[in-house]
């Protein structure tokens, strides 16, 4: 009865301070957000070299959508 998070932040989006900073805005970002997971999951996370270009709050939203998604897309095929 839970959810893993893997988070994969590859060498091109910076040195190792900037990607461990990258780590954690997500793991806060994932945080704010645990209602919407489901149980029993696996979730892997792949950080691209593009990421420094979005603010936060972009970034914020991309997931919370993509994450909205993703239920909705878990609930039909569960129907």
């Amino acid at each position: 009865d839970h959810y893993r998070f893997g988070i994969s932040v590859g060498k091109k989006v910076g040195n190792a301070v900037v990607r461990n900073k990258v780590k954690r805005q997500m793991r806060m970002i994932i945080d704010n957000f645990k209602k919407n997971y489901q149980n029993n999951m696996d979730y892997i996370i792949i950080i691209k070299s593009n990421y420094a270009e979005g603010s936060f709050l972009e970034i914020k939203d991309s997931f919370e959508s993509m994450i909205y998604k993703m239920k909705k897309g878990f609930n039909k095929e569960t129907k």
